[in-house]
């Protein structure tokens, strides 16, 4: 490269992309890019003075994403909106402070908090991190009440490593929280991206969770919820208390024909951004212009009445493998990566793909005849 090439390079507006070692990270980080690349931009890992932007690929990095914004002048998230929309235990105080309604949920810090009478199902759940991986036994576990969740850590002597936990958190999960559970069949999404002065919403559907593993299964985008407005209108509260330049993904639950929040994100989801960058709606290059105020508008539309994105449910394998789909699908995940010593990276792990339909009964039936079609190779 010339000296002039090297001169153009660093006089070049930039932004920062902060992530993990994460399969799902990189991907993110690998559109971002691409994303910022298309639109004159250059990529850096740490700010100077001709960066205009940071953006995490990955919740973890959303702290350290509003920490460097602040630091060095550059507009972005208020550390405090993010550490309140990054802690479920916060968010949900937020939330109901603002007038939202929520799931009964509590943070058992002594052994007085397990001898309540909630005598609902529960769901037992660290404060950080997504809905995929917990370090601990309990973690994602649902019981029939707190006294059963009470008398799981005694049975099991756990009990102690119950409170030491709770006392001394590990940082990346924060203390684990009890939460009313819903036994939902299906969850609701709606996703929007947040600028510095207004916010788009990009997607709005419904989900499964995978059998086992608290992964999603499947995403019918384009088939909202009718309470689903009011989720926006949550993600504008956020916005409100300083949320900007992010992607807010909210997973809800039904109860009584309202939804109610149980997860929020603050990147896109591995399954719907796969998808848009397959059919390619160059989202990244959308959210990345709104964000960064170069489109007043987020121009961006899903290619059909509903897109189904499914994944295949296959056992866990450390091994290399390949799945070739039949036709009738857009493949978004045919090689399979899983690592035991990352559990928390599942992304990857299982295939996945996407059908167009015109009505949300097909996407079933076409999902199946995909499936049937696969062929799965193992690779040396």
């Amino acid at each position: 490269m010339s000296a002039l090439s090297r001169s153009s390079v660093k006089s070049k507006r930039n932004i920062v992309l902060l992530g993990t070692d994460s399969r799902e990270s990189h991907s993110k980080a690998k559109h971002y890019a691409e994303a910022a690349r298309e639109l004159g931009f250059a990529v850096r890992t740490h700010p100077d003075q001709r960066t205009i932007g940071v953006f995490p690929c990955s919740d973890h990095s959303a702290g350290e994403t509003a920490s460097l914004c602040r630091l060095h002048g550059i507009p972005g998230p208020d550390p405090i909106a993010v550490a309140i929309a990054s802690n479920k235990s916060h968010a949900y105080h937020f939330l109901a402070s603002e007038g939202f309604r929520v799931l009964y949920w509590h943070t058992p810090v002594c052994e007085d908090d397990l001898a309540g009478d909630f005598d609902r199902p529960i769901i037992v759940k660290p404060e950080c991190g997504s809905g995929s991986f917990a370090r601990h036994d309990w973690g994602y576990r649902t019981f029939r009440n707190v006294s059963a969740f009470r008398r799981y850590l005694e049975a099991r002597r756990l009990k102690r490593a119950f409170f030491t936990h709770q006392e001394n958190p590990y940082s990346g999960s924060g203390r684990y929280i009890f939460m009313e559970y819903v036994d939902a069949r299906d969850l609701y999404i709606v996703a929007a991206v947040v600028g510095d002065r207004n916010l788009a919403v990009c997607l709005r559907g419904s989900a499964r969770i995978m059998p086992g593993p608290k992964v999603l299964d499947r995403i019918l985008v384009g088939k909202p919820h009718r309470d689903a407005d009011s989720i926006v209108e949550m993600i504008t509260a956020f916005a409100k208390a300083g949320l900007r330049r992010t992607v807010v993904y909210v997973q809800c639950v039904e109860r009584g024909g309202r939804l109610y929040p149980i997860d929020i994100n603050l990147r896109p989801g591995t399954m719907w951004e796969l998808a848009a960058d397959a059919l390619g709606l160059r989202l990244y290059t959308r959210m990345l212009g709104f964000m960064l105020g170069l489109e007043d508008r987020f121009r961006f539309k899903w290619p059909a009445p509903y897109v189904g994105i499914r994944r295949m449910n296959l056992p866990l394998s450390d091994g290399r493998r390949k799945v070739r789909f039949g036709p009738g699908c857009i493949p978004l995940i045919s090689k399979l990566s899983y690592d035991p010593e990352k559990p928390y990276d599942l992304g990857h792990a299982w295939p996945m793909f996407a059908v167009l339909c015109d009505r949300p009964e097909q996407f079933d039936s076409r999902a199946r005849a995909v499936i049937k079609a696969a062929r799965i190779t193992t690779l040396g």
